[in-house]
């Protein structure tokens, strides 16, 4: 790889001029072959790629921010033929005679391999797109049957030229303008005839709720919207042509409002372009994006009480030249029968983290309908009735096809999501004259978002997948998912700890009392400060090498007080959360391999979870326990560790994917 030019770099009024002019260049061969050897000689065959690659960089670029971001960039095109980019196969077969002298080597002979019956399979092409009056062209063997084979072994030359035409711009330029963000008094969204008869809800025995009455609490939270505060930000971007005979342009502007209890936002796109092609007039698009969001409730009585859980959403989109497309979306995301059965663990009082991880998991949204009105041209509808075409026949063998005669220019789409799987879906469309049904679809894992009210880490979690270890006073799952049962005890336990040289962090879960439940936490962060979090008078006590930490002093530490029930610790490698009772500590790849302590061996294996602090494995449940057993700072049961009956590891038919269906089951025998 090389690259050679001219680079400046300058200050001007509230910002930044960058110049460049180069064309850096990169040159890639790969080798793979097969030899065969004997006394005489040797030979072999080999496949060689190779690719080159030159981009004429020429452009300056400008960078200023006086209350708003601004940027200007400027390139310039190149007046004569460039070739960017050429690929390369070639198959080769070699011999070669060893020389039987010492110090002397025989170059191999090489010839490229030709096989009459490959040149019939390809034929040479030349492909030109045009665009902005620039021409770029690719020209090389174009395959007639492209499979693994061919693409892989025939000999192929490919290159890719950019030609400057008469109509060819001089100079391409783009800006951009970020805006700033507005304080302004909020306008009434428009939802009318937002309701269709699909968008009805399903009523179920955990809930006594009327559509009428779930319909006017949405209009009441509408009207409030109107006469609340709000804050608007504007964006533009704009491409053009310098110095062309042919002007082309291209301009969008994006404009979101939100309210500022971020009840309600609205999205504006406008764009326009040049004409191209055998269009006459400029080409438009606008389009009016609306959302409402739902009370967030903070508990799983509220949860059930609130009337209205539904996400609704509005889209109304026009687009076109000469003639114009329409299309209106109405959205609603909401619950279905299934996932509204988290419901009735709201007749329980639950605390600390489990009641947080209940109203999570209850407040979440599974199932998405869509109703869609469209006036579209017939390039549009043609293009649309291929993309259906083609899912009807990636999922041929799954779907139940029937004929309807439905209203014109209406398509109705509905998707519900497992609730507990999350990777099963189910679909159903209807379109004019067809009832397309997709049952149990398997995709992969999806998020499914919650109206609870929860932080953005919170939510980053739920998407990165972290692995969670969880500590109860009998029971550990451990971050491979083994569960085992093992007490914890007046002395510290070790759940959690960086095993390697240099450890960064421990941490350490006792009982408060030897008949209670209640437990004290003990972390040493990265920076060796002590944490200890534990209960005291119904409220969590958070203290830093002995000395109790405020409120306001959390945030410095890393450390977030969730509910007054309820801790969050962040370090560097892992995050601890803990309410009293249970600790739950969440953990990245990244430390895959390092950890040790009562969470296990995390290796994203079954097999090794019970290594000891010395790295030796035991299926001895017992003697792993005692190992991270710290007792120097107390007096250990030892009889009630001793006893052989409190330790056990669950078979896997025996494990729940869940903790929560402990909770399901006991709420079915009570019922």
């Amino acid at each position: 790889m090389s690259a050679e030019g001219e680079f400046t770099l300058e200050k001007i009024t509230d910002g930044l001029r960058v110049r460049m002019n180069t064309q850096p260049a990169l040159a890639s061969t790969q080798v793979s072959e097969m030899r065969v050897w004997n006394p005489l000689y040797e030979q072999g065959v080999k496949i060689v790629r190779s690719v080159e690659a030159r981009l004429p960089l020429d452009f300056v670029l400008e960078m200023t921010y006086n209350k708003e971001f601004e940027l200007k960039y400027t390139m310039n095109i190149p007046t004569e033929e460039k070739t960017l980019l050429h690929v390369m196969t070639r198959p080769v077969v070699f011999f070669r005679f060893f020389s039987g002298e010492k110090n002397h080597f025989r170059e191999a002979r090489q010839r490229t391999v030709v096989i009459p019956q490959w040149e019939r399979l390809h034929n040479e092409e030349e492909k030109v797109i045009v665009f902005s009056g620039m021409k770029a062209v690719l020209r090389g063997n174009w395959h007639k049957n492209w499979n693994m084979r061919n693409v892989l072994l025939e000999e192929s030359d490919w290159e890719l030229v950019m030609v400057p035409t008469r109509d060819t711009p001089r100079k391409i330029r783009f800006h951009l303008n970020t805006g700033r963000i507005e304080k302004f008094r909020m306008e009434r969204p428009d939802f009318t005839n937002l309701f269709d008869k699909e968008f009805e809800t399903e009523t179920t025995e955990y809930e006594r709720l009327e559509e009428r009455e779930r319909r006017e609490t949405f209009h009441r939270r509408v009207r409030d919207i109107e006469r609340a505060e709000g804050y608007r930000h504007r964006m533009n971007l704009k491409i053009e042509t310098v110095e062309s005979p042919v002007q082309h342009y291209g301009e969008v502007e994006f404009v979101t409002v939100c309210d500022e209890e971020l009840r309600y936002c609205k999205m504006t796109v406008d764009g326009k372009r040049s004409p191209m092609n055998e269009e006459r007039r400029e080409w438009r698009f606008h389009t009016k994006m609306q959302l409402v969001l739902p009370h967030r409730p903070k508990t799983l009585k509220e949860l059930k009480e609130q009337i209205h859980r539904e996400v609704q959403g509005l889209v109304e989109m026009r687009w076109g030249a000469e003639e114009k497309n329409e299309m209106k979306i109405k959205i609603q995301l909401e619950q279905d029968k299934e996932q509204k059965r988290w419901l009735r663990l709201a007749e329980k009082e639950h605390k600390g983290l489990t009641a947080y991880d209940l109203l999570l998991r209850a407040s979440r949204l599974n199932q998405l309908k869509t109703v869609v009105e469209y006036e579209l041209t017939p390039f549009y509808k043609n293009f649309f009735e291929r993309v259906y075409n083609l899912f009807r026949g990636y999922t041929f063998w799954h779907y139940k096809m029937t004929r309807t005669n439905n209203e014109h220019n209406r398509i109705f789409l509905k998707i519900n999501v497992d609730p507990v799987s999350r990777s099963l879906i189910n679909v159903l469309l209807e379109t004019l004259k067809e009832r397309m049904e997709l049952r149990d679809y398997v995709v992969p894992q999806l998020y499914l978002p919650t109206i609870a009210k929860r932080t953005l880490r919170d939510i980053r979690d739920e998407m990165v997948k972290e692995r969670m270890c969880e500590v109860k006073s009998t029971k550990v799952r451990t971050f491979d998912d083994v569960i085992f049962h093992a007490p914890l005890t007046n002395c510290y336990s070790v759940i959690a700890k960086d095993c390697t040289e240099e450890p960064r962090f421990v941490v350490m879960l006792k009982k408060i009392r030897k008949d209670s439940d209640e437990k004290k936490l003990k972390i040493i962060n990265e920076r060796e400060e002590v944490i200890t979090v534990e209960m005291v008078d119904e409220k969590l006590k958070v203290e830093v090498n002995n000395k109790k930490i405020n409120r306001e002093e959390l945030e410095r530490y890393n450390i977030e007080m969730m509910e007054e029930d309820m801790v969050r610790v962040k370090l560097e490698d892992v995050e601890v959360r803990f309410d009293g009772y249970t600790a739950k500590v969440y953990m990245g790849k990244r430390m895959i391999e390092r950890q040790c302590g009562l969470c296990g061996h995390y290796d994203e294996e079954k097999d090794n979870e019970f290594l000891n602090p010395k790295k030796e494995y035991t299926e001895d449940i017992m003697e792993f326990h005692k190992s991270y057993l710290l007792n120097d700072e107390c007096e250990i049961e030892k009889d009630f560790i001793n006893e052989k009956k409190h330790y056990k590891v669950e078979e896997e038919y025996e494990q729940k994917d869940d903790f929560f269906f402990d909770i399901f089951e006991e709420e079915e025998d009570n019922r």
